[in-house]
């Protein structure tokens, strides 16, 4: 009698040891697919990572060109303020010269 239990131990034991097999093997593959895409999400963190330096870097360049072009404006404006007043005094001379001309005697006016 103990030949039928032993095979039937035995043959559970197989079933037994071939399912812990299984499960070990589905535990290997399911940490191996969590390595995967640990991995493969390092790499977009990464690339994220970069693109967000390049745009910051971007950023500081583009803010010092608004600042230089800001600057420019500035010094622009000044300038045509000052050809603006240059133009009232030339105008403001052109009429006084205009003036003097006519008062002068008709023979010496200037054409």
């Amino acid at each position: 009698m103990d030949h039928p239990r032993t095979a039937t131990y035995l043959g559970l034991s197989a079933i037994l040891a071939l399912v812990a097999l299984g499960g070990w093997g589905a535990f290997a593959y399911s940490l191996s697919l969590v390595h995967q895409q640990d991995h493969a999400l390092r790499e977009v963190l990464a690339q994220q990572e970069r693109t967000l330096r390049g745009a910051l870097a971007q950023q500081e360049r583009l803010t010092a060109e608004l600042g230089q072009i800001r600057a420019d404006l500035t010094r622009s404006r000044q300038a045509l303020e000052r050809a603006q007043v240059d133009l009232i005094v030339a105008r403001a001379e052109v009429e006084q010269l205009k003036a003097q001309q006519s008062q002068l005697p008709a023979g010496h006016q200037l054409q």
